[in-house]
């Protein structure tokens, strides 16, 4: 899992906080974006919210849509995460070691 936007964007003078990136982030990341797309492959991609579905589609791929954890949507997140990867709760160790 990996985000669309690969910095943590933030309200300004509040860096605990989080914010919807906009237009301006993703040109700042889309040379790092398109590399991860590029020289990875994936059986299946995520968009966790619909930022990052919107942008994925923009890019020409077509992920499955998962809801964001954010502002109450942590439940439908995790049980979407759930079914995806296994009832199992592991961590993310195990889970990478299993992949490799």
């Amino acid at each position: 899992m990996w985000n669309i936007f690969p910095l943590h964007p933030y309200k300004k003078d509040n860096s605990l906080s989080n914010r919807k990136p906009v237009k301006k982030d993703f040109l700042l990341a889309q040379e790092v974006i398109d590399y991860f797309f590029n020289t990875f492959k994936f059986d299946k991609i995520y968009a966790i919210g619909r930022v990052a579905e919107n942008k994925l589609k923009q890019m020409g791929l077509n992920p499955m849509y998962v809801r964001h954890p954010s502002y109450g949507g942590s439940s439908e997140f995790k049980e979407t995460m759930f079914s995806e990867f296994g009832t199992k709760k592991i961590s993310l160790v195990e889970y990478y070691a299993k992949r490799i």
